[in-house]
């Protein structure tokens, strides 16, 4: 809907977030309205009545709606933006299948974010976008590419993410259809076995060679309750990713009733963590069960000495007993955030604090969680404090060696006669 001159109504609105009800009568000419050919970001969605309860019928249906309503949109825009730049973010929170065929139109963007549904109709459209940054597919439950799709190189790509109920297999399968030579940024959150989530971690390790940044948070299926999981096999043979500078690594059980489900993540594991990712600046390894045998000392140890430029650690570590005090190494590691999750008590409160302090001297936000209902969680407060104390000992300590340092370059005080 444009002024009797051909102008538009906002000829200077850059962006625009429209939501409309599923399946509405006035959907056909309400968006018209906010085109204009400085719009530069665009989000799109739509309001189910009952989300989740749709019958298959209902959903090809609503389907068929959105592809009528918001394809000669999508045109419309893109037909609008041809002289003056163009789009660079496009959010489509909606279910779409011959619709996304227009994608490849908007050849300015730079973050795309959509439905799969149950389409791979966007998958040849993004060879177009050479200005491409990130890319977040919103992966519905069982979704997998039709056979017949090629691979899409798009080198531009730094960001991608999968969200959504997406499968380890699914997740593999979507890589393998994108060619991302300069990937920096991964993010997924994968739903399988213990081995379809490991194959999902092997491949995101191994495919994208330069990923600086990795969020990898799996919810494991078909688990038993009482059983240990061993998390070994998924840092056995590691290879080395020099690039990577953030990790998140969780697993968890899809069926929050397993709460006796146990990791036996060990030092040798976090060890092969260390190796594997030598210039790491922030790492969080997150577990489901605090109360099982975790990382002790030496993997602290371990990742002081791997990772020289770790600045934040976040892990569960079993202090219930402590290495002697000369067998750890004064390091004086750069960390200065270190997160710690255990239910068990320290074995030594003060002992526990001095180690620390041994090895990140330069530590400033030091945190511990444990069960608020067991002793672990005063033995860690205990830690706690005396970390502080020990810090408050270090710092008067340094204001005497600066006063000395000042004293001695200025001579010796002579007192007027």
């Amino acid at each position: 809907m444009h002024l009797s001159s051909g102008e538009p109504l906002f000829p200077s609105l850059r962006s625009l977030s429209f939501s409309l009800a599923d399946r509405s009568t006035h959907a056909t000419t309400a968006p018209y309205m906010f085109i204009s050919h400085a719009l530069r970001q665009l989000t799109l969605s739509v309001e189910h009545s009952s989300p989740g309860d749709e019958s298959l019928n209902e959903k090809r249906e609503s389907l068929s709606w959105s592809d009528s309503t918001f394809a000669p949109f999508l045109d419309a825009v893109s037909a609008a933006q041809k002289d003056g730049g163009g789009l660079e973010g496009l959010s489509l929170h909606i279910d779409l299948d011959l619709a996304l065929s227009c994608i490849g139109k908007f050849r300015h963007l730079r973050n795309l974010y959509l439905h799969t549904a149950n389409t791979s109709q966007f998958f040849p459209q993004l060879r177009h976008l050479k200005n491409l940054h990130s890319l977040t597919l919103y992966v519905e439950e069982g979704y997998s590419p039709e056979e017949d799709v090629g691979e899409v190189a798009i080198p531009s790509l730094r960001v991608l993410k999968l969200a959504g109920k997406v499968s380890s297999n699914s997740a593999i399968q979507i890589w393998r259809l994108l060619a991302i030579p300069q990937l920096h940024s991964l993010h997924i959150s994968p739903r399988g076995t213990v081995a379809d989530c490991r194959a999902c971690w092997v491949q995101a390790t191994s495919r994208f060679r330069h990923l600086q940044e990795l969020r990898y948070a799996a919810l494991l299926t078909e688990l038993t309750g009482g059983s240990v999981l061993d998390l070994t096999p998924f840092f056995r043979s590691l290879r080395t990713m020099k690039h990577m500078k953030s990790l998140y690594f969780e697993l968890a059980p899809d069926n929050f009733m397993f709460v006796d489900l146990a990791r036996s993540l060990t030092d040798d594991d976090c060890e092969a963590m260390a190796s594997a990712f030598p210039n790491l600046t922030k790492l969080h390894i997150a577990v489901w069960d605090q109360a099982h045998p975790s990382p002790t000392f030496r993997s602290l140890v371990a990742f002081a000495r791997g990772c020289s430029t770790l600045e934040s650690l976040e892990i569960p570590i079993d202090a219930s007993k402590l290495p002697p005090i000369d067998e750890v190494p004064a390091l004086s590691h750069g960390l200065t955030r270190l997160w710690i999750c255990s239910n068990k008590s320290v074995e030594s409160a003060p002992q526990t604090a001095y180690l620390l302090k041994h090895i990140f001297p330069y530590l400033q936000d030091f945190h511990a969680t444990a069960d608020t209902s067991s002793d672990s969680m005063r033995s860690w407060e205990l830690v706690d404090e005396c970390w502080r104390d020990f810090e408050n000992i270090y710092g008067l300590e340094q204001v005497h060696r600066d006063r000395a340092v000042g004293a001695s370059s200025i001579g010796p005080i002579k007192l007027g006669s």
